[in-house]
């Protein structure tokens, strides 16, 4: 891999790392001449291939296969980087603030290509293992996540809905009475009949409704 040849590091895309099915179903690469050390070499062409990294899925599928290309040249280790990776993936799944909208695989992509941005930086002398016998990257993934140019990518984004305190499900306390109050709300009250000019003396005073409540008795006593 060009990365661990020229000893430095450049931005290796997740889409850059397709599957290997995808590979065997492509042409073989044509050979281009190169210049490494003063020297002119033949080499394969670098294949044009992509693969998508539009979901969170795909995504963390390009992101593994990388990882492991990292560990199987020896550039770094495979659990240091893939940590990493954990990391950026895990944002995709966090709960978003009232306000703010989830983070979006385009964010996981930014702060990825800032990280890589970030170990070029941080690795001026090389990435190959030292007189130790130690790989510089191992040491630098855990200190990305904490790095302000990465984490800035993955700051929540404002327009996602903003958080109510009641339930929209139950509906708001109406100020007109209900029908049970209406009801209710003459009860003690009854309207008082005036008795007829030319009632019977005898009938005067008494109650003019059976005692079933059924229709007044005055006109049946005046019939």
């Amino acid at each position: 891999m060009k990365l661990l040849t020229d000893n430095c590091i450049s931005y290796l895309s997740p889409a850059k790392f397709v599957t290997r099915e995808a590979e065997l179903r492509s042409e073989k690469p044509r050979k281009e001449l190169d210049v490494q050390a003063s020297t002119l070499v033949v080499r394969d062409r670098d294949p044009d291939q992509s693969c998508d990294t539009s979901t969170a899925l795909s995504l963390h599928h390009a992101m593994h296969r990388r990882s492991l290309a990292l560990d199987l040249i020896g550039v770094t280790d495979y659990f240091r980087v893939q940590g990493f990776v954990d990391f950026l993936l895990g944002h995709l799944h966090q709960e978003p603030i009232a306000g703010s909208r989830a983070t979006s695989v385009q964010q996981i992509l930014h702060a990825d290509r800032a990280a890589w941005m970030r170990l070029a930086e941080l690795t001026p002398d090389g990435i190959r293992r030292d007189a130790a016998g130690a790989l510089p990257l191992d040491s630098l993934w855990a200190r990305l996540e904490t790095d302000p140019k990465v984490i800035f990518h993955l700051l929540p984004r404002e327009g996602g809905p903003l958080k109510r305190d009641y339930d929209e499900s139950k509906p708001e306390p109406s100020d007109t009475p209900t029908k049970k109050q209406r009801k209710g709300a003459g009860k003690g009250k009854t309207k008082t009949l005036r008795e007829p000019s030319n009632l019977p003396e005898e009938l005067k005073g008494l109650s003019s409704w059976t005692k079933t409540g059924n229709a007044p008795l005055l006109g049946f006593q005046h019939g």
